[in-house]
């Protein structure tokens, strides 16, 4: 509003002429084309690939970063308490979003997959991945992040359980789209990819202490959140119960 306002007021050229003015223009544009994918989604939930949602995500740091030099230059012709209040917020807005980004980068670490099986039968295809990953807490319930670049420039969200031996992470995954399709191509055996997190809560443990039973009901690959919290709420002491839905009998077998 407040650009519509000015190019009103003065006119475009006028602004076009001011380089201080003019970069708050692509500035906010780049911010919308960030934000229009996942307006988009919300209409068309299959228009975009995840993907593409991401990569085009990161348009809006670079807008806010414009848009910063753009309030910045209009503080430098006028110094104004308000003006100089909105330079703090913003670059205090973008900071925040650097220092997040170097969490993230600093929680996503190289791990070996020490094993790789492809569980095919009619009902479907799934990708079932174990990696060496002792440095991990993995909370049951929680979920990490997988990087694969021979497979897609982002990381792909997926419920993680603990392996069987120490300090392994395991993940199931369907192949249903273009990034877990592209998994069954890989020779992912004793190869390196990235992992991102752990993220989330246990939804088990603030049930615990005032449920006498703890029911899943769970569907195909869906069932992989209920392989880690199973054991966490049967060792408390509760009785569990576990209904699944499923048609492929070698997911059943891994399971």
């Amino acid at each position: 509003m407040h650009g519509m306002a000015l190019v009103y007021k003065r006119g475009l050229p006028a602004i076009l002429e001011q380089p201080g003015s003019a970069i708050g223009i692509p500035g906010v544009a780049l911010m919308w084309v960030a934000v229009l994918p996942a307006l988009l989604l919300e209409v068309l939930p299959k228009a975009l690939r995840y993907d593409t949602v991401k990569l085009v995500h990161l348009l809006a740091p670079v807008g806010y970063l414009l848009t910063l030099v753009h309030i910045a230059a209009q503080l430098s012709l006028q110094v104004k308490l308000r003006v100089l209040v909105l330079v703090v917020l913003t670059a205090m807005g973008l900071l925040g979003w650097l220092a997040t980004r170097w969490l993230v980068v600093r929680g996503t670490k190289t791990v070996k997959v020490v094993s790789a099986k492809v569980i095919s039968d009619a009902s479907g295809q799934h990708v079932a991945l174990e990696m060496l990953a002792p440095w991990m807490s993995l909370v049951a319930g929680q979920w990490v992040r997988l990087h694969v670049p021979s497979a897609g420039m982002v990381g792909h969200p997926f419920t993680a359980f603990a392996g069987r031996e120490k300090g392994v992470v395991c993940v199931c995954i369907k192949a249903q789209g273009k990034f877990t399709r592209k998994l069954l191509d890989a020779d992912l055996q004793d190869a390196t990819v990235r992992l991102e997190g752990p993220y989330g809560a246990s939804p088990v443990l603030p049930a615990l202490r005032w449920s006498q039973a703890i029911l899943f009901v769970a569907g195909g690959v869906g069932v992989t959140p209920a392989l880690s919290l199973l054991p966490l709420a049967s060792v408390s002491g509760h009785k569990c119960y576990l209904y699944w839905s499923v048609r492929s009998q070698k997911l059943f077998e891994y399971a």
